[in-house]
């Protein structure tokens, strides 16, 4: 038997967290079809919960109508304790690692607005942590995409 070792070359982000928040990354939220077309640092960053848990990424109110975007639609969204409809929207998501990636025509829903003061505005789900790997051990996370 041999054992074969890989090198990832996809972008990642190495970084501590506080245990009692969660791993957070930055992303921004754009309209569909934008991303080519315009920076990256000309959208606002907003700070996003790795959530492992969730099976779809979402934002808060705030973070929509921070980037202007529609919805194009509702679908519910379950939790441990209940089921709500919410918004859907269709965006291009940017995630910020070693540099920005790319990920255009992302549909995300909508969750309650966090109180002031809290230290996410978005939860990054499955949907998008399974398109590469995630290991977090000790307050320290790796993010690779």
């Amino acid at each position: 038997m041999s054992l074969t070792w890989a090198i990832s070359l996809m972008p990642c982000l190495s970084k501590d967290f506080e245990v009692r928040v969660g791993p957070l990354v930055q992303i921004c939220i754009a309209n569909p079809g934008t991303l080519p077309s315009i920076s990256p640092h000309q959208f606002p960053t907003v700070w996003a919960l790795i959530d492992t848990g969730a099976e779809q990424t979402s934002i808060a109110p705030s973070v929509a109508a921070a980037a202007e975007i529609q919805p194009i639609g509702m679908q519910p969204m379950r939790s441990a304790t209940h089921v709500v409809n919410t918004n859907v929207y269709l965006v291009d998501l940017l995630i910020r690692l070693e540099s920005f990636v790319r990920y255009p025509g992302v549909q995300v829903s909508e969750f309650p607005q966090p109180p002031k003061g809290s230290s996410f505005e978005a939860i990054l789900g499955r949907d998008v942590l399974c398109k590469g790997s995630f290991f977090m051990a000790n307050g320290i996370y790796t993010l690779c995409l």
